[in-house]
């Protein structure tokens, strides 16, 4: 249990040296003196941490998105023009292209305003993709009727278990569902275009 303090307690103070020494440990791992068994064990926590790790980038995004806006609005900057440009901070600091980053930054943004999908985010039970693809078919409801479709699929532990046992087209296909069912009327503007 100590070991495990420790690690929280490095997170909380820093936790870009955290994430570095996670890195750095798991660039050793050599499976040849583990099990079958116990690999298989290795993959699903690393699973669960690569997930968290999502995550916890995504409330780095949120982070990001919150001071840069504060820096620009400080400096002047109005209207429209507040928060431009960091999408591509994300992408640089994600390594991948500005429109990832942009995206990265809008799902960050989207899902901490759904309580129960976050947390089962936050505890690496549920991927990037899966929250993705969710968002990307109730994005257009209203912020309610969001909240109300999280709370349908998640909002309860056996429903939280049902969604995390769901694979990511199970998940995209129960969030369309609960969204038509939210908004009938928007659901058949939404597919006449």
């Amino acid at each position: 249990m100590s070991e495990m303090l420790d690690v929280e307690t490095m997170v909380r103070e820093d936790p870009a040296a955290a994430a570095a020494a996670f890195a750095r440990g798991l660039a050793g791992l050599a499976p040849g003196g583990f099990s079958e068994a116990d690999l298989i064990d290795v993959l699903g926590e690393l699973e669960t941490l690569k997930c968290a790790a999502e995550s916890a980038q995504a409330a780095a995004t949120r982070g990001v998105y919150a001071a840069a806006c504060a820096r620009q609005e400080a400096a002047g900057v109005r209207g429209a023009r507040v928060g431009r440009g960091i999408g591509h901070q994300v992408a640089l600091a994600r390594r991948e292209s500005p429109s990832r980053g942009s995206a990265h930054l809008g799902l960050a943004r989207e899902v901490a305003a759904l309580p129960h999908l976050a947390a089962l985010w936050a505890q690496g039970r549920v991927s990037e993709r899966k929250v993705s693809l969710i968002l990307g078919r109730i994005v257009w409801l209203s912020a309610d009727d969001r909240r109300g479709v999280d709370a349908q699929l998640a909002g309860d532990p056996e429903k939280a278990e049902r969604l995390v046992q769901m694979n990511e087209w199970q998940a995209r296909g129960a969030a369309e569902a609960l969204a038509c069912a939210a908004d009938p009327a928007g659901a058949v503007r939404r597919r006449a275009r």
